[in-house]
């Protein structure tokens, strides 16, 4: 490899690194260094062909990182759930349980819409955590076909 594009690489990923760093001005810096005229375009050309060809491979899309987790995917409550949020042990619970992935996103939205039809009345982790199970059990039978029936069964004494 040509000393000159060796060294136009350097600077390029020098500059990149130290952007990527926190260096606000190291993007201006590698313009101004490019726009100097100091290097040849073929050169800078080069050294741009070599950094991409070197990424090639991370860019593919059936490139799997195996230290990379995927992570499920958490609905962001609006402002006036996140100020409940914050304040409330009971929601807190339950974004932790649909976080934890415990709960569907389905379900998760289920017991949101009955949290708030509870409102304030809604305040500790072992009401929420009530709250959870009843929606699961309702999931639950309607899955496995089981109808609910209100009315008081009677019970043996």
């Amino acid at each position: 490899m040509d000393e000159s594009v060796r060294e136009m690489v350097q600077v390029i990923v020098e500059r990149l690194k130290a952007f990527v760093d926190g260096d606000e001005d190291a993007l201006l810096e590698l313009s101004n260094v490019l726009d100097s005229g100091r290097y040849d375009a073929s050169v800078v050309g080069e050294a741009f062909e070599m950094i991409v060809r070197a990424l090639e491979p991370y860019a593919r899309e059936d490139f799997a990182d195996e230290a990379a987790k995927e992570r499920p995917s958490v609905r962001v409550p609006s402002g006036p759930e996140r100020a409940l949020l914050l304040a409330n042990p009971a929601y807190a619970y339950l974004f932790r349980l649909h976080e934890a992935g415990e709960v569907s996103s389905e379900q998760f939205e289920e017991i949101l819409s009955r949290a708030r039809d509870m409102g304030p009345s809604l305040h500790d982790e072992a009401q929420a955590r009530e709250l959870a199970i009843e929606v699961l059990i309702r999931w639950f039978d309607d899955e496995h076909g089981v109808t609910y029936d209100p009315a008081p069964t009677a019970g043996v004494h």
